[in-house]
């Protein structure tokens, strides 16, 4: 039994663990994209625009895309944690349950 005790020590670890896992990548991903975003927006007003506002547009792209990327680690890990759908079916009583034509469980 006290092995059972560690192996749920060590799930709480490594659930942190997944849980910042995905916070960086979320970070990451959306600082790169918004990086090429904001190359390409700022990238044709290379000679129109002044320098200053070129870097100040590359960096709130930059800014923006890792806040949204972030978010969105966020997102995507609570939706893996409730499951599919589960939302829908505490809401609704499980009437847009797989195939059943939308009957529900309230029966």
């Amino acid at each position: 039994m006290t092995h059972q005790i560690a192996s749920n020590e060590t799930s709480s670890r490594d659930a942190n663990a997944i849980v910042n896992r995905y916070k960086l990548i979320g970070l990451f991903g959306g600082l790169f994209l918004g990086g090429i975003v904001g190359i390409m927006v700022a990238g044709p007003h290379f000679h129109d625009w002044p320098a200053a506002q070129s870097i100040l547009t590359i960096v709130g792209a930059l800014a923006l895309g890792g806040l949204i990327g972030y978010v969105a680690g966020e997102i995507a890990l609570g939706s893996q944690a409730s499951g599919p759908g589960s939302g829908l079916d505490r809401e609704s009583g499980g009437g847009s349950g797989g195939g059943h034509g939308g009957t529900g469980g309230d029966d």
